[in-house]
């Protein structure tokens, strides 16, 4: 695990939500509509978690219609903060 990267992806609200969003492929578009968070906001995120290593853009040549998935860092996050969210409602 990445710590920084955990740290940083949980340190934000919005972060999480994209995080949890992308559970499986999606475009910045849906994301928005699914977290009721602005699409600029969700395409400024997506750009950092693809910087980070934690997302990747499958189809780049695309200019509208993008669509991201999670790497395998990014799958280990989600299942990290699962996990220990899991953990903690249990206690």
């Amino acid at each position: 695990m990445d710590w920084d990267k955990y740290g940083f992806v949980v340190g934000s609200k919005l972060r999480l939500e994209i995080l949890k969003s992308l559970k499986y492929a999606k475009t910045p578009t849906q994301i928005s509509k699914e977290t009721g968070n602005k699409a600029s906001n969700i395409s400024s995120t997506l750009a950092d978690f693809t910087k980070q290593g934690i997302a990747e853009c499958l189809t780049p040549k695309k200019r509208v219609g993008k669509i991201f998935k999670l790497t395998k860092l990014g799958e280990e996050i989600l299942n990290y903060y699962k996990d220990s969210t899991k953990k903690q409602d249990e206690s």
